[in-house]
């Protein structure tokens, strides 16, 4: 859920008219934010059915796990790019 929020703050302040509205390098980043959404409610979503489908579910695979670290970073990243 703090993904989902920060996601959404992240595009409000792309679309702000403070900023002067949106212009192609905001539609773009806002592409980027939503693709880094779908990419971490997908492998959260993954999770979540792993959990629910036996009483002793396996271990986190590699695989998962980057792709929610990475998604995680890259909205950072996004975040931190607004400021410049």
């Amino acid at each position: 859920m703090a993904f989902t929020v920060a996601a959404v703050l992240a595009a409000r302040q792309v679309v702000s008219t403070d900023h002067g509205g949106l212009d192609a390098w905001g539609t773009v980043a806002v592409g980027l934010g939503v693709l880094l959404w779908v990419g971490f409610i997908w492998a959260a979503h993954r999770r979540i059915g792993v959990l629910g489908s036996s009483a002793h579910p396996s271990s986190l695979p590699t695989r998962m796990a980057l792709t929610a670290a990475g998604c995680t970073m890259l909205l950072a990243v996004f975040a931190l790019s607004m400021f410049f």
